[in-house]
This record gives structure tokens, sequence and C-alpha cells, in this order.
């Protein structure tokens, strides 16, 4: 009966898949067809712009290295000395120079210099492009060409362009064809016109090079639509020819193309290009047929490849699918043995999580627990029925968003490891260790803590003890801080005294001495926060600028700093800003900043310095270095472990940098590390962006 049932089966499924896939085929051939064509067409434009922009910046390229040459050659000492003299001897040195100016530039075919009146005074010239470069006798007078006349309109001592044309020697276009651009320079000499400077350029081969572009057919064009290179070369330079040729004949609509700065269809793409050559040059790009052909062509082969491969899979499905339904009854009864055993398995998983002693939730994606074990219903005191299927955030002490930033991350396969604060049935503070990671094949997260509560408050304890540890030399640090204000609300206060007793005050010594007083108990009061902010404990993130911790920092042993005569160097990025504590970073920074100081007393350093640098390079990065000497070899590894110090046991007692990598590393999430070489020591404080 089975096997009677699986053959029937066998037929139909055949059937459907077959007439399925002829479906699947023709979609497919039709949506693909239309994707394609549109999808070429905007390839062929975002390509064509492309390789119009290219040939643009070439070109502009040339433009500007012209206009330097002329400008350069202008501005020779041998070109003013001939302007103002005019005599042989400045002459023949400004011919060699022209003679050595054109064998360094191969596309040089002439570099002339004529005089205000149109005179050729000195003429450069080579007969093809890299050929050999001579000065030619043969000078003519140029004052009719429209290039000298034009130049007398011009802008003295700024270069221009002539028209993209051909090369007219005697009157006539010379044969055959020279392509050349002129770049000419308008000479002032006493505040009038004083000729010309001229370079015609080879653009032959410049313009082959512009031509040679594998995809479309190039036509280069001027502001009046005359053809300049055409990809058919009969009809390049179409201005020159006996019957003139202009895009007019061969567009439509040939005014879109001279009107508009850039234009795209189907079949072309033109566009101004931004150079400053007189006629204005328009290049159009148009896609060749063949290349088209080849393309719509290899397409129709890759159809027929699919329909192939298509029609082979579907036999294939068809042989798999009939296979798996001969196993579906088998299948459906091993389900039931499966489900059992994974029954099993998860009793087993659950008393496993039960007996050990870390916490562990399993958390899904929309941030509800569903499963807590005994130990982490144990430590917050709730029971399951008030934990399951409630959400993570519910139980979350404060800054919710940057743990379940944290649990959106895991999610994403990068585990995660943080410190963060939980609160317990009873409003009890918990601090855990947390471990996120993702479940395979599984859209949840597994949650692991450790309650560090204990090991956390000690910490808290001990860097707190740090700091009472250094309150004399703090203490000394204000009495430094007051000296010189005191010094000076004392003095203003015998000058009022004064002032007063000979009736010297009036209303602006008042306001002056006002405002200096006002000055001083500024700074006293803003010392005394500096000190208040340093020693009090803060146990809440604050987002605040790395440079306002260095001031204050400065501010607080900065007069200790000054008494030894050290200076301090700053180069402070002060848009650099991070969200962690700031009074421990300060204190990091005051360890260091003292340990500077007592190696450079110690060593006795003739010129002390210390200079703090704050930027971001990949990372926020703070750069303390001194030149107290470098530290041994032989105790640089050593110098982050506790206890130990190079100074005077009655000098330090060894936990001040050890304090200080803790606080960096376990406490803000960065890295501390030491550079010494030379004479020279520099502490490397990094934070992530």
């Amino acid at each position: 009966m089975l096997k009677k049932i699986l053959k029937i089966k066998e037929k139909k499924t055949r059937i459907i898949l077959f007439f399925y896939s002829i479906f699947i085929l023709i979609a497919f051939v039709a949506v693909d067809k239309i994707f394609f064509y549109n999808n070429i067409q905007i390839l062929i434009v975002e390509n064509g712009k492309n390789q119009i922009d290219e040939r643009e910046e070439i070109l502009k390229r040339f433009i500007n290295k012209s206009m330097i040459v002329l400008e350069n050659l202008r501005n020779t000492n041998v070109f003013n000395e001939y302007l103002h003299n005019k005599d042989e001897k400045y002459l023949n040195h400004l011919k060699k120079m022209f003679l050595l100016i054109s064998n360094t530039h191969s596309n040089f075919m002439q570099l002339r210099y004529i005089d205000k009146s149109g005179n050729e005074i000195i003429r450069v010239e080579r007969k093809e492009e890299n050929g050999k470069v001579y000065e030619s006798n043969n000078l003519q007078n140029k004052a009719s060409r429209y290039y000298f006349s034009e130049s007398k309109k011009r802008e003295l001592e700024k270069v221009w362009f002539s028209n993209l044309d051909l090369n007219i020697e005697d009157g006539r276009v010379e044969k055959p064809y020279k392509p050349t651009l002129r770049a000419i320079l308008p000479v002032k000499n006493n505040e009038s016109f004083d000729g010309i400077i001229i370079i015609n350029f080879f653009m032959n081969d410049f313009l082959k090079a512009f031509d040679d572009i594998t995809l479309y057919n190039l036509i280069l064009v001027d502001k009046e639509g005359n053809t300049l290179v055409h990809y058919d070369s009969k009809k390049s330079w179409g201005l020159f020819k006996e019957e003139k040729y202009n895009i007019k004949s061969e567009f439509n609509n040939y005014k879109t193309i001279l009107e508009n700065k850039i234009y795209t269809s189907e079949e072309y793409i033109s566009k101004k290009l931004d150079v400053p050559i007189a006629n204005m040059p328009i290049l159009i790009l148009q896609p060749k047929k063949e290349y088209l052909e080849k393309l719509y062509s290899n397409q129709n082969i890759q159809y027929l490849f699919t329909i192939l491969i298509v029609l082979l899979l579907t036999y294939l499905v068809s042989f798999f699918i009939l296979r798996a339904l001969k196993n579906l009854y088998f299948d459906l009864s091993m389900t039931k043995k499966l489900n059992k055993k994974l029954n099993r398995l998860n009793e087993k998983f659950t008393t496993i999580l039960n007996t050990t002693n870390d916490m562990v939730l399993i958390i899904n994606e929309e941030k509800i627990i569903e499963f807590s074990n005994r130990a982490f219903l144990e430590l917050t005191g709730f029971s399951e029925a008030e934990i399951l299927r409630k959400e993570i955030n519910q139980f979350l002490k404060e800054k919710s968003e940057e743990f379940l930033e944290k649990l959106e991350l895991s999610l994403n396969n990068e585990a995660q490891k943080f410190e963060y604060s939980f609160l317990s049935k009873d409003n009890k503070n918990i601090t855990l260790l947390i471990s996120l990671i993702k479940i395979k094949k599984q859209n949840k997260v597994l949650l692991i803590a450790k309650d560090i509560t204990e090991i956390k408050e000690q910490q808290e304890l001990f860097i707190q003890q740090s700091k009472l540890a250094s309150m004399g030399e703090m203490l000394s640090n204000i009495a430094h801080q007051w000296r010189q204000p005191l010094n000076i609300l004392n003095l203003t206060a015998v000058d009022l005294k004064y002032k007063y007793e000979y009736a010297e005050l009036d209303k602006q010594k008042v306001e002056e001495i006002s405002l200096k007083l006002q000055n001083q108990i500024e700074y006293l009061s803003q010392t005394i926060d500096d000190f208040r902010d340093f020693f009090t404990p803060n146990k809440n993130k604050e987002l605040f600028k790395i440079s306002e911790a260095v001031s204050s920092t400065l501010n607080i042993i900065g007069s200790s700093l000054k008494e030894n005569f050290i200076d301090i160097e700053l180069e402070l990025d002060e848009s650099i800003e991070m969200n962690s504590y700031k009074n421990q970073l300060e204190q990091v920074l005051i360890n260091i900043l003292n340990n500077a100081k007592d190696a450079i007393v110690l060593n006795k350093i003739k010129e002390p310095c210390i200079k703090i640098k704050v930027y971001n390079d990949k990372k926020n990065i703070i750069e303390i270095s001194n030149n107290g000497g470098a530290i041994k070899e032989d105790i640089i590894n050593k110098i982050f472990e506790p206890y130990f110090s190079t100074k005077f046991s009655s000098k330090g007692t060894g936990l001040g940098l050890y304090m200080s990598k803790t606080i960096i590393e376990k406490n803000m999430g960065g890295n501390l590390r030491v550079n010494s070489k030379e004479e020279s020591t520099t502490f490397v404080i990094s934070f992530e962006s």
C-alpha cells in the first residue's frame, strides 16, 4: 500500500516540478532581460562619464604644466635682462635657453618670442614630435595672426590658450595635418605690452592617446560643432576641409550637445570640457555597436546555459525529493525517539547549569529571559516566576542602553565581556563580570556572570587609599599653588591701604584693585574645585574632554613642576572626548607626572622638559614624555608590578604605576605602556575612540 502511494506521489511530483521549472525559466529570462538592458545602459553612461572625466583631467594637467613652463621662462633673469637691454649678448643667451627648454619637452613644435610689433625675435622648432630641435632663421611677422592681435587685448603676464586647430605656416595649413595648441603669455615691460612668448605643441600623439577608448567611438568638436577629432578620420578637422564638416549633419539634436554642460542619452554622452582652450572643446562618446551586440549575444548564451542547468537541477531535485518521500515514514517514526532523547539531554543540561557557581541566563533576540539557573536566583533573590519571560532591562541598575547595545553585538556573533551592575530584589547593587556569547544556530545569547561586588569595593577602596597616601604631597602642591595668589592678595591689600591714606583712590583705581582681587580669588576657588574633584570618589562615568583632565591635573601639581624649573610643552586636541572616570584618569596623570619630576630631579637634568600630547590615531592617545633619563632594560618590564619602586623607600611605595595600570586597563578599558630609549621615557595611554 505504501509503495503504491509513493509511486503516485512520484509521478505527480515530476509533472509539477517540470511545469514549475518552465514557469520559473520564462519569468527569469523576461525579468533579467529588462534589468540587463537597464543595467547595461546605466553602466555605459557611468563608464562613459568616467572616461570623459579622465580625459578632461589629463587635458587639465597638460594645460597647468604648460602655464608653469611659460611663467618660469618669463621670470628668468636672462629674459628680463634682454627686455631691458635688447642687445646681442642677452639675445644669444636667451636663444640658448630656448633651445635647452625645447630639448627637454619633446612635444614642443615651436617655442618663440615675438616682439610688440609682431616680429619673431627667437624661433626654436622641430619638424616632428621627438625630432631634433634647431633655431630657425626663417623669422616671420605674425602681427596679422589672431593669437597675436588677441594677446594685445588680454591681461598681461597671464597665460591663455589658442584654439585647438592645425598648424599654419605662411598663411596655409601644413600638410600632412599637424594638430597644434598654442600657449601664449603676453609680456609686460615698463607697464605696457612688449610682445608674447608662445609655445606651439604637437598635439597629434596626445590626441591619439585621447582617442584610445575600447568601448566607445570618440568625437571632439569645438563650440560651433566643427569636428576636431572624429573616430572616422575622414571627418576630423571639418573646418579645414574643402567640404566643411559639422556635427549638425550627424546629430539631429546637435543644439542639445552644444548648449548643455553635460548631456546623456542611450546613444551618446557629451560634455563641455572645463579647460581654458579658446574654441571650448566638447567631447562626445558613442557606445560601439559591435560591443553592444557582443554583450547581448553573450547574454543569450548565458540564458541557454541557465535553462539547461535549471532543467538538470529539476531532474536532480525530483530524484532527491522522491527519495526523501520514501524515507519520510522512517523519519516520522524516528522523530518520537529523538524527542524523548532531547528531553533527557535538556534535563541533564539544566542540572549541570544549576550546579555551577556562575550565574547563567539565556536571553532571546527580543531581550526576554528564557532560562535562569539556581545561582542567579539565589544571588538576586528573585523566583523563576519573577524572572522568566521578563525583559532583561527590568533588572538593570542604570545605563541599560549600554547593556542592550552589547547584547545586540553578541547576537551578531561578537562575544562581549564587561562589568555591569544588576539590582537584586531588595534593590541591592550587585556588580557582575559578564560574558555574552551567542548560542550557535539560535538567535539567543548565553549570559555567564561572576559576582565581583566585593572585589570592586576593595579595588575602589585601594584606589582611594592610594589618593590619601599621596595627601602630603598634594597639600604641598596646594601650598605651591596658593603661595603666589596669596602674595598678590597681600600686596594688593597694602596697596589699597597706601592709596587710601594718600587720597589716591578714585573709581578707576578701585575697579582695577577689585578686578585684581577678583581674579586671584577665582584662581584660588578653581584650585579648591580641582583638589576637591580629585579626592572625591566618583563611581559613575561622565563625558569629559581629555584636555580638561590634563588642565585639572596641571592645576594640582603645576606649581611643583615649575618650582623644579621643569618646562611643560602641551599639544592637545581639545575636541577629543571620552565617557569614563575623569578623576581616576587625573590620578594616573598625577602619578606619571610626579614620577617624571622625581626622575628629572634625581638625575639633575639641565634643561628639564615634560611633553604632554593628546591626539587621535584610530584610538584616543595620551603621550607623556620626559627627558629625565631612560629606564634600564633589566627593570622596564617590572615597573608595573606591585611594590616595585626605583626610588628610595622614603620616596615611594611601589604602588603608583601598578595602580595606574590597574585603573587604565581594568577600570577604564584602555591600555598603558612605556617606551624608553636614549635619554627619554614616554608613557602612552590609549583608549578606543
